[in-house]
């Protein structure tokens, strides 16, 4: 794999956490993926519940391999988040997820 992804930012409410949570541990989910596959070393989730949060986090030098943002993430507009976070971290992968389709 020429890119591994070690480091994942979750940015969420607590309702789309708690949601994530019922459906099934999404990095629990992941690991086993990995387990199957026989990767080693599953990412680390890390969450933060808005999108002002997550902004600070970026500004103040942190990197993430992948940022996953729902689409009520609280704070910002999830869209204006997105292209904060490009200007900030322009190598950074981002995924939007909705609960609808």
């Amino acid at each position: 794999m020429t890119k591994r992804i070690r480091r994942i930012l979750l940015v969420c409410n607590n309702y789309d956490n708690f949601s994530l949570e019922e459906d099934g541990r999404l990095d629990m989910r992941i690991a086993r993926e990995y387990s199957d596959l026989n990767l080693s070393n599953p990412p680390v989730f890390e969450r933060v519940s808005s999108t002002s949060e997550a902004l600070e986090r970026v500004r103040a030098g942190e990197l993430w391999d992948l940022v996953i943002a729902m689409y009520n993430a609280g704070g910002a507009d999830v869209f204006s988040f997105a292209r904060q976070v490009k200007e900030s971290a322009p190598g950074t992968p981002m995924v939007l997820l909705t609960s609808f389709s």
